[in-house]
């Protein structure tokens, strides 16, 4: 596992943070997160966020498979011309969450409970309630957020003002928007299984939603094989985070590139990644979408 920077303009890539470099650079200076939790030594990076810290400084939040499920906390920095991250600390989850997606808020982070690691996957495809969202801060620690169970919920992020909370619901196929502090419903969008979910820096207000639309033989017929190529359908749906209006604005029949998880738009560019193989997508808004 490791974390990549991904350069537009030379296109090209550079490891920031691995389980070699991490051995390697043991810093043990915990300054976020829980002060009990130490710098791991196994990494295998899931989901991750970057955000503002109230004092400004930029904070990547990563789930970490590696070892415990944990939540780890990097600063992101510029030195001599060049963006690094230095590890600043992290969470250890409850016991027997299984974690997909973190993102970050004032006091703390949000993150997918996605299933249970005993038993989850029977549920899994059954159809039941897998999992919820849990909310943690240094203050209060860990706790769920009301109203947010459901099916294996995937990708999540959260409003400016922290208010809202953005949930993929997969096995749903729902995109469901809760009030973070009364656990009240605000929408409930019909969008089919959808990954994961990036606010779109280009169009502050719209929300960009990786959506599958294959069956569970064919998700996992590409598990364990990453220098394959997944050919699978998937979309990326614009959704206005205020009047729910969604639109597919890039579709794909999985023939060069299938299974796109999640999406990231630089002006009129899509750099998409996918859940397995080793290449990410770049393509012009509106490709393979019926005028």
């Amino acid at each position: 596992g490791q974390i990549t920077l991904f350069d537009f303009t030379s296109q090209q890539r550079r490891v920031l943070y691995s389980s070699i470099s991490s051995n390697d650079l043991k810093s043990r200076n915990s300054i976020w997160g829980d002060p009990s939790c130490n710098e791991p030594e196994k990494f295998s990076p899931h989901g991750f966020d970057l955000a503002q810290r109230p004092g400004g400084r930029w904070q990547l939040l990563v789930v970490n498979h590696g070892e415990a499920e944990t939540i780890e906390m990097f600063e992101v920095l510029r030195q001599d011309g060049e963006w690094t991250v230095v590890w600043r600390g992290c969470v250890v989850t409850i016991e027997d969450s299984f974690l997909n997606d973190v993102a970050a808020t004032r006091n703390g982070f949000v993150t997918t409970h996605m299933m249970s690691k005993d038993g989850g996957t029977v549920d899994f495809f059954l159809g039941a309630k897998t999992g919820f969202l849990w909310q943690w801060s240094l203050q209060e620690g860990f706790s769920k957020v009301v109203g947010s169970e459901g099916a294996m919920p995937n990708g999540v992020v959260v409003g400016k003002d922290d208010s809202r909370a953005y949930i993929n619901m997969y096995r749903e196929d729902k995109v469901r928007v809760i009030d973070r502090s009364s656990g009240k419903m605000l929408a409930d969008l019909d969008i089919k299984g959808g990954d994961n979910t990036n606010w779109d820096v280009t169009h502050p207000g719209k929300l960009l939603v990786a959506s599958h639309d294959f069956s569970l033989l064919e998700m996992g017929a590409c598990m364990g094989d990453s220098a394959k190529n997944c050919p699978v359908k998937f979309e990326i749906i614009e959704v206005d985070s205020q009047t729910f209006f969604q639109r597919a604005i890039f579709r794909s029949d999985g023939k060069y590139f299938g299974a796109g998880t999640s999406a990231v738009r630089v002006g009129d560019v899509l750099y998409i990644g996918s859940y397995t193989g080793q290449r990410i997508l770049v393509a012009p808004v509106g490709y393979g979408v019926d005028e």
